[in-house]
């Protein structure tokens, strides 16, 4: 595998379709997780050299700005998928919500 994290916003990657896909010691962070995928990743999260982390997380200062940081010391290195205009931000939210999208949508403000 090729990646440390996978981020699964939309919920379209189980582990067993992860696996391939993520680095020896790689994370699998499923954001919109089924009660029984949660209480899986509960009960087991070590598959492996892989780990699925999953639950509920506090937001804060904090850990956006050391998400910042790690992003300008080129840690944190988002993939990036389709960029459209404000004007298409319906466009945007059709194709987020696809399950099909790859990479983070983005939406440029005028």
């Amino acid at each position: 595998g090729q990646w440390d994290v996978i981020l699964d916003v939309v919920g379209t990657l189980p582990y067993p379709r992860a696996r391939g896909l993520l680095a020896g010691g790689g994370r699998l962070l499923p954001v919109t997780a089924t009660l029984t995928e949660q209480i899986g990743a509960a009960l087991r999260p070590r598959r492996g050299t892989h780990r699925i982390s999953g639950g509920v997380i506090g937001e804060g200062r904090a850990a956006m700005e050391r998400l910042i940081r790690l992003h300008r010391d080129g840690v944190y290195r988002p993939h990036l998928g389709r960029t459209l205009p404000f004007a298409e931000v319906r466009a945007a939210h059709a194709l987020a919500g696809s399950r099909h999208k790859q990479g983070n949508v983005v939406i440029v403000m005028p």
